[in-house]
């Protein structure tokens, strides 16, 4: 296979990088500024908000802090053992700490791409993956596979967090600056249709041939029809591989149920850890009045909420989700603390989990991405990666058109190894009706005498 080219528009590539991180920081300045503006109560008096914020911070308990840093960093080992099981099914020279870089290398794509997870830094990680001595197609099959169990465990959250939709529609509306309001319902809606389209979809194209062809012809045909895509054909020949990739990974899942079952339960405990961030910061500033009470509901309600949190936020386009992200949070999580509580402090609760979630992993990302090196990698290489996602797809069209290649090569070597048996057994057959024959008139001959 061609060496996959990832130096093409270095300059190109870089202009996106400044200017994804430069919305970034001119987004989060921007709800920053609004956040601490104006004045909040705080203990019977009024006084400027990030005076609030700052007294808030120099009286949390600093013990759920370490809990939290705990947790993120379990969050993370538990990721990269999930990259690091997948890459054993390919070979077992791959070890867990260059899954561990791997993941921290996809971290940082994925923190400065619109959308959040999984949403850019997948063509880094499979050239990463390349880099440590994973066959690219290999890489590919586990890059599928960690998408395809990620969105089912994510629709499995967005189902069981309906249980708690009364108390997030309570909220009624979301106010994004000081005049712009939207239904939260509105919302709701549409980020969990997203999420289960995504998952179904491939569900269904990789099991049903009817709807794998309704979509490659008539889907395909509406979306050049609508202006969304402008190459029918190519868009339909990529769609086509997308699908047959989708296929090919399901089956090998659902071909080792017992590993399946176990990136499962990972899979689920590493989105469940992520959701209780926010519980973990409301201990940490007094969000309760009584903290001790009623924890197993309070550790749902945040994975609830964090969910729908999630949800909303991957249906708005903004790198790192900045600026949305805090407003959203802070519309959402004014309904899970304790009344007391959210006038004086939702604006810390949401400054602290943003920076411990956010902030400080994409400055511990970042340095991943700019160091890390694996063996042998040369200097010359490209040091950051295409940040579209239309790139991993045409990585997974390589990958596929590999692995086409290698089936191709291998039937045609196991049918020149039947045609090699075949005439040897046919000379082997020969060889022996003559011994028998021989044989044969030899023992006539003796019978005759």
């Amino acid at each position: 296979m061609s060496e996959i080219k990832v130096d093409k528009n270095s300059k190109k590539k870089l202009n996106k990088y400044i200017l994804y991180i430069i919305l970034i920081v001119v987004l989060t300045a921007f709800v920053l500024g609004v956040s601490l503006s104006g004045e909040t109560s705080y203990n019977g008096e009024n006084l400027p908000t990030i005076i609030v914020v700052g007294k808030m911070f120099s009286t949390m308990n600093i013990g759920y802090i370490f809990l939290f840093i705990g947790l993120l960093f379990l969050y993370y080992l538990l990721s990269s053992f999930c990259l690091f099981l997948f890459a054993r099914l390919y070979t077992k020279k791959y070890k867990f700490h260059q899954a561990m870089s791997n993941q921290m290398v996809g971290s940082f794509y994925n923190y400065i791409c619109p959308g959040g997870f999984y949403s850019g830094g997948q063509f880094a990680q499979a050239i990463t993956f390349k880099r440590q001595g994973v066959n690219i197609s290999n890489a590919a099959s586990v890059l599928v596979m960690q998408f395809i169990m990620f969105q089912i465990c994510l629709l499995l959250l967005g189902l069981i967090s309906l249980f708690k939709i009364d108390k997030v529609l309570n909220i009624g509306i979301i106010t994004i600056g000081n005049s712009f309001e939207i239904p939260i319902v509105l919302f709701i809606i549409l980020g969990f249709l997203l999420n289960a389209i995504i998952i179904i979809t491939i569900l269904l194209v990789s099991h049903s041939h009817r709807f794998h062809n309704f979509v490659l012809n008539h889907g395909v045909n509406l979306l050049y029809k609508l202006h969304i895509i402008t190459d029918l054909e190519k868009k339909r020949d990529q769609y086509r591989i997308q699908i047959e990739n989708f296929r090919i990974e399901l089956r090998r899942l659902q071909s080792n149920i017992p590993f399946t079952i176990l990136l499962f339960i990972i899979t689920m405990l590493i989105l469940c850890i992520y959701d209780s961030f926010p519980y973990v910061v409301g201990l940490s500033l007094n969000a309760f009045a009584n903290p001790s009470e009623d924890i197993f509901n309070r550790i749902f309600e945040s994975i609830a909420f964090t969910n729908y949190h999630q949800m909303i936020c991957g249906i708005i386009p903004i790198p790192g989700n900045a600026g949305i992200s805090e407003f959203i949070f802070t519309s959402l999580f004014s309904n899970y603390y304790d009344p007391s509580f959210v006038n004086s402090g939702i604006k810390a609760s949401m400054l602290l989990w943003r920076m411990l979630t956010y902030y400080i992993p994409l400055l511990i990302s970042a340095i991943f991405a700019v160091f890390y090196r694996p063996k042998g990698t040369p200097k010359t290489e490209e040091r950051f990666y295409s940040l579209e996602r239309s790139t991993f797809v045409t990585l997974q069209i390589e990958a596929f058109n590999h692995k086409n290649l290698g089936l191709n090569e291998e039937k045609y070597v196991k049918t020149l190894e039947t045609k090699n048996i075949e005439s040897k057994l046919k000379k082997d057959d020969d060889v022996e009706i003559k011994v028998i024959i021989n044989k044969e008139e030899k023992d006539e001959n003796r019978d005759i005498h």
